[in-house]
C-alpha cells in the first residue's frame, strides 16, 4: 500500500498527459527509468489489447524478483504515453496445472 501510494504521489509530477481512470502518465523512457531507480523493477511482460478496431495499447508487468513489488502499466501506442493503473509489494509467479494433473 506504501509503495502504490508513494508510486502516485511521484508520478503525479512528472505526469505530461491524463489517463481515462486518472492513473499518472509519462513518457514509456521515464516511466522504465523511475520503476527501475526507485523499486528496482523492471518489464518482465507484455501483453496487446484492442482499444478499438483500429487502436492498440500495450500492457506492461513491472516485476522486482528480490522483494516481490509488482506494477501495471498500460502503453497507449497513439499518444506514445504509458500510463501505471496499480502496483503491490508482494508477488509470486503461478505455474499452470498440467493437463492431467488431480489438484
Amino acid at each position: 500500500m506504501f509503495k502504490t501510494f508513494i508510486l502516485s504521489i511521484l508520478l503525479c509530477v512528472i505526469a505530461s498527459a491524463s489517463y481515462a481512470v486518472s492513473a499518472p502518465c509519462a513518457s514509456p523512457e521515464e516511466i522504465d527509468e523511475y520503476l527501475s531507480t526507485t523499486f528496482k523493477e523492471e518489464k518482465v511482460w507484455v501483453g496487446i489489447t484492442n482499444k478499438t478496431d483500429k487502436t492498440q495499447q500495450l500492457t506492461f508487468l513491472y516485476e522486482n524478483p528480490e522483494t516481490g513489488g509488482w506494477t501495471i502499466a498500460f502503453y497507449d501506442m497513439e499518444r506514445n504515453i504509458t500510463c501505471v493503473v496499480s502496483g503491490g509489494e508482494s508477488s509470486s509467479h503461478v505455474t499452470p496445472k498440467k493437463k492431467d494433473s488431480k489438484l
